[in-house]
């Protein structure tokens, strides 16, 4: 088995609902879910990969990049992982003075840094761009992350 190349699938998972796969044609669909935010004032967290999660990888080592991203009241950010483990989180050249939560680790219950709203329609942009590529979207602006998160 092989996976689906990059720019003709995707998964997203989230915490309740588990994953789905979504093909090229379903994508405005994929994104328009990723960036659902259920009001509840932590921020909705979205995982996405530019592929079929559901094939297992060759080799015994994923080759897949991961796209995290909060949202929360019109204000997103985006944590991204590539399959040499780097990792980075967006950045906004002109901060929000105010951003709202946005959760970084649900499991430590800590939140992106300020710095790292960007509007919810650059955060559109990156997923779009992600999905084509499977690489860290150019259309942001990003700074290195401080964690390495497992997705």
């Amino acid at each position: 088995m092989t996976a689906v190349a990059t720019g003709e699938a995707a998964t997203l998972r989230e915490p309740e609902a588990g994953r789905r796969v979504y093909r090229r044609h379903e994508f405005p669909e994929l994104i328009d879910a990723a960036l659902f935010d259920d009001g509840d004032g932590l921020g909705t967290m979205h995982i996405v990969y530019a592929e079929d999660v559901t094939i297992p990888p060759q080799r015994g080592r994923s080759s897949r990049s991961v796209l995290v991203v909060t949202v929360n009241r019109g204000w997103g950010a985006g944590y991204f992982r590539n399959p040499d483990n780097w990792a980075w989180i967006t950045r906004n050249p002109q901060p929000t003075t105010e951003p709202p939560d946005l959760l970084f680790d649900p499991e430590a219950g800590t939140d992106f840094p300020p710095g790292a709203a960007i509007p919810v329609g650059h955060l559109r942009r990156a997923i779009e761009e992600y999905l084509q590529t499977g690489q860290r979207p150019t259309y942001v602006t990003w700074q290195e992350a401080e964690r390495y998160m497992i997705y």
